[in-house]
């Protein structure tokens, strides 16, 4: 048995080299494949991988890939059917999406999980905030371009309108009828090229061309 062994050349060796200790190669070791029989690979510094093609993550069972941070988990990436999903492993721990404006750190979107998964894009809320006039939600095409909202059989899809928190107005339909709706004394009117043309107030008067008499 030897207990330090120091080679300078090259050694070729057709056989398996068995080392019961620490086998340290500062130089660096080239393989062609690795396999591993225990379950771990300890690093005491960053870890980096460079690859001149692809880093492919091959892992069984759903293809659970499991993120921690000193041995508590934080996320997961998994897939089942088809379907890939990303989790948030802590109980309500939003999923975050970050980017850089011109130089400044910016969240661009958050999945709120104490929201009950309430999403804000551009707003750390579970609100919605585009671009275009007064902060509005804009939805572009160059073919048909619709707005969909499907309930189940028996319930009705709306819409809700309010100011500082305060629900004013709705739109509601179901399979045998469409609703607009304005809460409390909030008249509804309707306006072309920016003039009222009818106005409809909380009786149910109606006013064509004026307010109702």
């Amino acid at each position: 048995n030897l207990d330090v062994v120091d080679i300078d050349g090259a050694v070729d060796m057709a056989s398996t080299l068995a080392v019961g200790g620490v086998l340290t190669a500062n130089a660096g070791v080239v393989v062609d494949n690795i396999t591993l029989d225990g379950a771990e690979i300890d690093v005491n510094t960053n870890l980096t991988i460079d690859s001149a093609g692809y880093i492919i993550i091959d892992a069984d069972t759903d293809g659970n890939i499991y993120l921690n941070d000193a041995g508590t988990g934080y996320g997961q990436l998994s897939g089942a059917s088809g379907d890939f999903t990303i989790s948030s492993a802590g109980s309500d721990k939003d999923i975050i999406f970050k980017g850089n404006d011109g130089g400044s750190a910016i969240e661009a979107m958050r999945i709120d999980m104490s929201a009950g998964g309430n999403v804000g894009i551009g707003t750390a809320s579970g609100d919605v905030f585009g671009r275009g006039y007064a902060k509005s939600l804009s939805i572009d095409s160059t073919g048909i371009t619709k707005l969909q909202i499907d309930s189940a059989s028996g319930q009705y899809a709306g819409i809700d309108f309010g100011v500082n928190g305060t629900r004013t107005a709705d739109i509601n339909s179901s399979a045998s009828s469409l609703g607009l709706n304005t809460i409390g004394a909030i008249p509804m009117t309707f306006v072309t090229n920016g003039t009222e043309r009818m106005r409809i107030d909380s009786s149910g008067n109606v006013g064509i061309g004026g307010t109702p008499s």
